[in-house]
């Protein structure tokens, strides 16, 4: 008895998103012909370590020569956002102190070794205030990571004092005021 009907393919998704550097394993497709159902693997050179996109294909010709054909895209993605910290925890800073913002600074990614860093608003350093900075790295996969810092400014003239003796008294220094003051020696009186 010759079979006139030719397999039905039947994959369990078109597509399959895969994270770089997890392991694929391929689902492989259902084949359902007057014979009977059986599960058939395919051929690809699905890398993933390398984002891009690959192709399974599946190929399956049954005893009396009827043919089918399929394939599933496998789309390796990186879904990751970068990670951001800060070696220098310092957030605040005298007035017209100059502060880099990107001092130690440092960005991990899990696939991405150039990471871009933008800071979004400013510090004003000859102002008093706090002001917040929003750090945000984005990898090549355009996966974003933002943290937000607060800095800050402290105003006001660092006050200090100091006694020294000058001739004829003692000077006195402190928040920017000197003033002297002058001491007499008594002649004792016989």
């Amino acid at each position: 008895v010759y079979n006139h009907f030719s397999p039905v393919m039947s994959a369990p998704a078109g597509e399959i998103y895969l994270d770089v550097f997890d392991t694929f394993v391929d689902p492989g497709v259902t084949i359902t012909d007057a014979y009977g159902t059986e599960t058939i693997y395919g051929t690809h050179n699905v890398n993933n370590e390398v984002l891009g996109t690959y192709k399974i294909a599946y190929t399956y010709v049954d005893r009396d020569g009827h043919e089918a054909y399929g394939e599933i895209k496998v789309y390796v993605v990186d879904r990751e956002g970068p990670v951001l910290n800060f070696d220098e925890q310092k957030t605040t800073i005298n007035e017209k102190t100059k502060f880099d913002p990107y001092k130690g600074v440092k960005v991990t990614d899990n696939y991405d070794s150039n990471v871009s860093i933008v800071i979004e608003g400013k510090v004003n350093y000859n102002k008093a205030g706090k002001y917040t900075i929003t750090y945000v790295a984005t990898d090549i996969s355009g996966n974003e990571t933002r943290v937000e810092r607060t800095i800050k400014v402290v105003g006001g003239t660092n006050v200090g004092l100091i006694i020294g003796c000058a001739v004829g008294g003692i000077a006195l220094v402190g928040g920017g005021v000197a003033a002297l003051l002058i001491v007499k020696k008594k002649k004792k009186v016989a």
